[in-house]
């Protein structure tokens, strides 16, 4: 089974109703979004990049209400806003991020982008969740052993 095969079969077993990956490092020419397909799902939402690695992509279950935000502009950074509608917790607006492992720690710059825009995303969404690989430390999370600029600001962020 292809590696896309495995993740589809992750995704059915467990159900999502958003799928995020980073690191998707595709083009159109690599995988058409026709080939990135998954049943159950909406055609996924890109954003590649144009040179190596890198690129978000997000899925959202067949029938829930959504829209992409595409008046949030990304600034150059890797991430995608979709805004859903749901009938339990109203609008969230979730956000597919990639931050490359190669930035140094004291790059803070999708961080600031993101606190930028939280406050533009809190006039149209009830809730706000930002997913995704953000290759920041902090000492509080998952047993890191140092805090980066990045992680900081992060932390401070999403106090």
């Amino acid at each position: 089974m292809s590696k896309f095969g495995e993740f589809c079969h992750t995704v059915h077993t467990h159900s999502p109703d958003i799928v995020i990956a980073t690191e998707s490092k595709l083009t159109e020419v690599k995988m058409t979004t026709q080939e990135t397909a998954i049943t159950g799902y909406t055609a996924p939402i890109r954003r590649d990049r144009t040179g190596n690695g890198g690129g978000v992509i997000m899925w959202v279950r067949q029938g829930m209400f959504f829209r992409q935000l595409d008046a949030i502009s990304c600034d150059g950074h890797e991430v995608l806003w979709v805004l859903v509608d749901t009938k339990d917790h109203g609008k969230t607006a979730v956000c597919a991020v990639y931050r490359p492992g190669s930035c140094s720690g004291t790059d803070t710059g999708v961080i600031d982008y993101l606190d930028s825009k939280l406050e533009e995303v809190r006039h149209v969404a009830d809730n706000v969740i930002l997913a995704g690989d953000f290759n920041v430390h902090h000492c509080t999370w998952l047993g890191s052993t140092k805090t980066t600029l990045a992680g900081e600001a992060l932390e401070d962020m999403c106090a």
